[in-house]
């Protein structure tokens, strides 16, 4: 998929490799530590986020950008635009997204007996 959204990617393949990876262990932070569906976390939980989990993606960004001033001749500068972001964010949800869709099935469909047991109170 890479491959046909980015026609030059081994010229970019430093770039979108760093900055999907990035963006995948932000998400996976994100829904692991909260134990929620992602898009209800967003919507709903938004505001109930821990001052030290908004620290650490701050400081995850801050390197991010940090890596790429430092490492300019293995990261491709030019590249990072709006529409790369927006292609990475697709390459990331075609990776990211199905796990997290069937783990989430996976509950519903088989609660364990906690959650059985919570949903009748």
């Amino acid at each position: 998929m890479a491959l046909y959204i980015f026609p030059d990617t081994f010229v970019k393949i430093v770039t979108i490799t760093f900055t999907a990876l990035i963006i995948s262990e932000i998400l996976n932070v994100y829904t692991e530590v909260k134990k929620t569906h992602f898009l209800l976390f967003i919507l709903i939980q938004l505001h109930k986020l821990h001052p030290v989990m908004v620290l650490s993606f701050i400081g995850t960004i801050a390197v991010y950008f940090a890596s790429i001033m430092l490492f300019r001749e293995y990261i491709n500068v030019q590249a990072i635009t709006k529409d790369f972001f927006v292609k990475i964010c697709i390459i990331v949800s075609v990776s990211w997204l199905p796990l997290h869709i069937i783990k989430f099935l996976a509950k519903e469909l088989d609660p364990t007996d906690y959650q059985k047991v919570m949903r009748t109170i």
